[in-house]
């Protein structure tokens, strides 16, 4: 797609998942979006993967007319971007790179991201500013509640609900029907077989709560 018919994006975030996003949306012909710059309050540095860096009040002035695709790792730093992206009119995009297979009936939340190699099958809903790193694999009928965060390489098999807030593990493997309550995390490589309430943490497989 012509540069000059791809709709400009802020990346709200200049770490590291922030110059990945960049790198996917260059290389993803299918994107639609084209990244113009990086917002960063802390702003430790003025350019960052070629793009210019500057504060949210800043980019707001120059782009007003640009989406913003918010690039952090945490829920609650997402969640934090969310409110000060609407305080500032700004619109916040989603983004499921094109090297996803997704059946029917996927809902995907605004401002939600969606990595490349990532196996959506069917009946799936997923909540808003929700990140769903590389190549994972997320069975029918799954619910995924807002700002949680599946880190890589995860396997959600059919009917698995996870709350709000989550923190899934890279390689974690959920079992059919389990639920993941809020605030919850799953340790990297973890195979849960039994649910997980609330605000713990677990580990291992079985995963148990440290």
């Amino acid at each position: 797609m012509p540069a000059e018919a791809m709709r400009p994006v802020l990346i709200y975030g200049a770490g590291g998942f922030g110059r990945e996003v960049v790198s996917w949306l260059r290389t993803d012909s299918r994107a639609g979006m084209c990244p113009v710059a990086f917002i960063d309050d802390a702003e430790t540095s003025t350019e960052c993967a070629g793009l210019p860096v500057g504060t949210l009040a800043d980019m707001a002035k120059r782009y007003p007319e640009a989406g913003v695709i918010v690039a952090l790792g945490g829920g609650d730093s997402r969640y934090s971007a969310a409110e000060r992206i609407e305080a500032a009119g700004l619109r916040p995009e989603s983004y499921m790179h094109s090297s996803v297979l997704a059946g029917e009936r996927v809902e995907i939340g605004r401002g939600s991201l969606i990595m490349p190699g990532s196996i959506l099958t069917c009946d799936i809903r997923i909540g808003a500013f929700v990140v769903v790193n590389c190549s994972c694999n997320i069975g029918h009928d799954v619910e995924i509640g807002r700002y949680s965060t599946l880190l890589g390489n995860n396997s959600l098999n059919g009917e698995v609900k996870v709350g709000e807030f989550v923190t899934i593990g890279s390689r974690a493997t959920i079992h059919p029907g389990r639920r993941i309550g809020d605030r919850s995390i799953v340790g990297i490589g973890s195979v849960v077989i039994k649910s997980v309430r609330e605000n713990i943490t677990v580990f291992g497989a079985p995963a148990k709560a440290l």
